[in-house]
């Protein structure tokens, strides 16, 4: 009994084989542009005022108990 994977109608020409890595080099490396376009963009001053209320309202950036808080009303 064979199996799909030894059938000779069911192998691979060359061809598809150079097709599908030029389309798997494709989507990766275009996965790559997308991502470190959008992490580039957080550099941006666009950027930074956009996320400047989450920043600013987040529990994580307050200042520890009994630190004071640094005078930023002369900026």
């Amino acid at each position: 009994m064979t199996t799909l994977l030894q059938n000779p109608v069911h192998e691979k020409s060359p061809i598809d084989s150079r097709v599908e890595a030029v389309g798997r080099e494709l989507a990766r490396y275009g996965l790559v542009v997308v991502v470190g376009w959008i992490g580039l963009m957080k550099f941006t001053g666009y950027e930074a005022e956009g996320i400047r209320p989450f920043v600013a309202n987040s529990p994580l950036m307050r200042p520890p108990s009994g630190v004071a808080a640094p005078d930023r009303s002369k900026a």
